[in-house]
């Protein structure tokens, strides 16, 4: 219990809450990337392209096809991580109709613990 993660989210700050555990996950990946040898970011950006709207865009390629000191099930897993961050982001920020709450909130930090601790 030591390592849990406990917080309250008051329900009318879920939605800045949730947006926010994709910079960190994003910004970790884009440090791993960085180090591989052949990994190019588009000219002049320091990182690869959000995922996009359909949540497959560049920084989800790259992991899946370049962290090879991962096996195939840990990258899809980790890609499949940022692209959900990506749209709980893109919810909070983009779609003031949809309801976001702490539980979104939560999801996006435990999401992004995940992306810290296990890979």
């Amino acid at each position: 219990m030591e390592d849990a993660l406990l917080f309250h989210v008051p329900a009318k700050t879920g939605s800045n809450i949730a947006s926010t555990p994709f910079t960190p996950g994003q910004e970790k990946v884009t440090f791993d990337l960085s180090g591989i040898p052949g990994v190019v970011f588009p000219a002049g950006d320091e990182g690869p392209k959000h995922p996009g709207r359909t949540g497959t865009g560049a920084i989800r390629r790259l992991v899946e096809g370049n962290m090879t000191t991962l096996d195939v099930p840990k990258r899809v897993k980790l890609s499949e991580l940022i692209g959900r961050l990506y749209t709980l982001r893109c919810v909070a920020d983009y779609r003031p109709s949809m309801d976001v709450d702490g539980r979104d909130a939560r999801e996006g930090v435990s999401i992004m613990n995940t992306v810290f601790d296990s890979f």
